[in-house]
């Protein structure tokens, strides 16, 4: 069925990128959010509903901590200190941890594991929580493997993570992690977690979260399966810093909160129960069983929609979903953007946020030889637009490929799509070079506004590039670096025409209904000059090249501005 849809998809682009452009209805006069959504250091609790305000001050109160603290010890801190740990070895076996001072005869230390760049350290007052310290058993590292610590007396742990570091699980039948209360990861690298059922912990009955996120780290791992606190009101996740990567997450009819960080499910989120977004940004594939979403700041995107009988506190930040029907939506008025992709006469992208999820299915993509799908990546290649998961070529030739939804395409090598290439948004990185019949860039559904970027110096030729959207939103194209050569028609249907490096190049007649052009370095080459139907064409920098120089640039509806760069005849 997706991949009829997709074909129909590409048939749609065809159709209404060759024909007149639809006339855009009334605009709906609705307010900016600018300071009152975007910025939230002057938002106050007492200023959203009762309902909103629920772990409002988590980012504050919680999260890593040292000695330095000020905050107080909780009664019960001493259960997060582990006196034995064992360690499920690569190869399946267990053996005990040797913790410093420790002697024994048999067992591993984290030096002998990780060729000495992992290391234990204190492990007092490591971990706050709702204003109080807990102990945690605590390990630094560096560029390195760690080994899968379990715990079969619960406590806390904490990874202080630098550069990339792994954890093998032992087999696809044991998981991560076992048996601690709580992980708490930190610090300003990358932890992979592979070979393993799931990253599984939580369970216990200390009133902290299963799983805590905080700092500069990235955490990736393909299933997460937390065993809600046997506490009431404490989240089995916290995410208030960092980037947290899965494709399927489990919470046991559990709680999340984003106060802070970026949260990637790229598949979905079962047995939730209640969602909290406070800060930060969180990316949702789908949220299968009914459940209470409590907006209070940051921004939330659910690609597929609502579980009929699901509640929508709307207090502060931006949520949208696939479709709100059979929701419950409290919109209290306090400055909630939120955004029905089902319903047309919903708020439209005042606010420009925009999730490009992918959908990756053999379908469209197993028919490319030598491409390699990652989920457990995301990115954030321009203001608010985000891409979940990227699609690596290398190398690779296909007849056409037409992602369900958008594609984040990490080009290596020389690549070739002899036909289509389209979907609701596509960002280029990679530095490697892709030829395609057409690109075609089209937005439906919750995504209101397509973008194509160009990144990373990547070089992407087309013979034609249509984009568009029956939303009527305007979209983006943004050329930073690498380059982008169009060899036939170039034609945007509302779209802001953005280059700030590399090189563009439209060799042929190229035309934008609405929209802007701004011009701030690279270079620029136009092959038959530019027209612009309604909007701006601005130049601040970077070299324009155009048959009759400056009066080759056309803005009908508009005014032409060059107050930098050069703009000369071929």
């Amino acid at each position: 069925m997706k991949k009829l849809s997709a074909l129909l998809l590409s048939l749609l682009l065809l159709l209404t990128a060759c024909g007149t452009p639809a006339t855009p209805g009334d605009a709906v006069t609705l307010p900016t959010p600018n300071d009152e959504i975007l910025v939230e250091e002057g938002l106050r609790a007492e200023d959203l509903p009762e309902v909103c305000r629920l772990w409002f001050d988590l980012a504050e109160t919680s999260g890593a901590a040292d000695k330095s603290s000020s905050l107080p010890l909780a009664s019960r801190a001493d259960e997060g200190a582990c006196d034995y740990l064992a360690v499920r070895l690569p190869d399946g076996t267990y053996t005990d941890l040797i913790q410093e001072g420790q002697l024994a005869d048999e067992g591993v230390t984290l030096a002998d594991f990780s060729g000495g760049r992992a290391k234990q350290e204190g492990s007092y007052g490591q971990l706050a929580w709702n204003g109080e310290l807990y102990h945690a058993f605590t390990v630094s590292a560096a560029d390195c493997t760690l080994p899968n610590l379990t715990a079969p007396d619960g406590g806390i742990l904490r990874l202080n993570i630098s550069g990339d570091c792994t954890v093998d699980g032992g087999g696809t039948e044991y998981a991560c992690f076992e048996g601690f209360d709580c992980l708490l990861v930190t610090g300003g690298g990358t932890l992979t977690v592979s070979n393993a059922a799931a990253l599984d912990c939580g369970g216990g009955d200390l009133p902290i979260p299963s799983l805590v996120l905080d700092g500069d780290v990235t955490l990736r791992c393909d299933d997460i399966r937390l065993a809600a606190p046997n506490t009431v009101d404490v989240p089995a996740l916290a995410v208030l810093g960092g980037t947290l990567c899965t494709d399927m997450l489990w919470l046991s009819n559990g709680m999340l909160v984003n106060a802070g960080g970026t949260l990637s499910v790229q598949g979905s989120v079962q047995e939730l129960k209640r969602a909290v977004f406070r800060g930060g940004t969180t990316l949702l594939g789908a949220a299968e069983q009914k459940a209470e979403f409590i907006l209070s700041g940051g921004t939330a995107h659910l690609a597929d929609g609502l579980a009929e009988g699901s509640t929508v506190e709307g207090g502060a930040g931006v949520f949208s979903a696939q479709s709100f029907f059979g929701a419950v939506v409290n919109d209290y008025g306090t400055g909630a953007v939120l955004w029905d992709g089902a319903d047309d006469s919903a708020y439209r992208s005042v606010y420009g946020a925009d999730y490009y999820p992918t959908d990756y299915s053999p379908d469209w993509a197993g028919t490319v030889s030598g491409a390699a799908w990652d989920a457990l990546t995301v990115a954030n290649p321009y203001e608010n637009d985000w891409f979940a998961g990227t699609l690596t070529l290398e190398n690779t030739h296909a007849p056409e490929l037409l992602p369900w939804g958008g594609a984040h395409l990490r080009v290596l090598g020389e690549n070739a799509v002899d036909g289509t290439l389209g979907g609701t948004g596509l960002l280029f990185t990679g530095g490697g070079s892709l030829t395609a019949g057409e690109l075609n860039v089209w937005a439906w559904g919750s995504v209101r506004a397509p973008l194509l970027a160009v990144q990373d110096g990547t070089d992407v030729r087309c013979g034609a590039l249509h984009m568009g959207s029956n939303a009527e939103e305007k979209g983006t194209l943004l050329v930073e670096s690498g380059s982008l050569t169009v060899g036939g028609e170039f034609w945007l249907q509302n779209a802001a025409l953005t280059v700030t490096g590399g090189e563009l190049t439209l060799a042929g007649d190229a035309s934008i209904d609405r929209g802007e052009v701004r011009i701030s370095g690279g270079t620029v080459t136009f092959g038959h000059g530019l027209w612009l139907g309604e909007g701006d064409i601005v130049i601040t920098g970077g070299t324009v090249i155009v048959p009759g120089g400056e009066a080759g640039l056309t803005a009908e509806n508009g005014k032409v501005t060059i107050s930098g760069g050069a703009v000369r005849e071929p």
